[in-house]
């Protein structure tokens, strides 16, 4: 395919940790359809998996691309804080499991080591 860059066209690249690329695209493709949908005017390539690379890039008209990049970087934080926080809620249930065996979250971690 022959693109022609313009003047008013631009390439960028956005981090996003390719563990989330699969979720971004989405089942079939499905995510990543309705994106280049809300964006027409942008080409956005993921990595091929097997290169385990976290830059996605964007390619099209300046502001179109901005925007693209500010929803992917969105999308991409939305998910960073979605495990942390679920890393918080499984550390705390944990806790609580410890408590109520009345063992140390240290001897639960530790024994984990050898069976994980």
């Amino acid at each position: 395919m022959l693109y022609l860059f313009q003047d008013n066209e631009k390439t960028r690249d956005v981090i996003i940790d390719h563990r989330f690329h699969k979720a971004i695209i989405g089942a079939q493709g499905a995510n990543i359809r309705d994106i280049r949908e809300k964006f027409n005017n942008v080409v956005i390539l993921f990595p091929d998996q097997s290169k385990q690379s976290d830059v996605v890039s964007m390619r099209g008209r300046k502001h179109d691309v901005d925007q693209c990049y500010k929803y992917l970087q969105g999308i991409a934080q939305d998910m960073v804080i979605f495990v942390r926080t679920n890393k918080l809620y499984y550390i705390w249930r944990l806790q609580v499991v410890c408590s109520l065996l009345a063992v140390s979250l240290t001897e639960v971690l530790l024994s984990c080591q050898h069976c994980c």
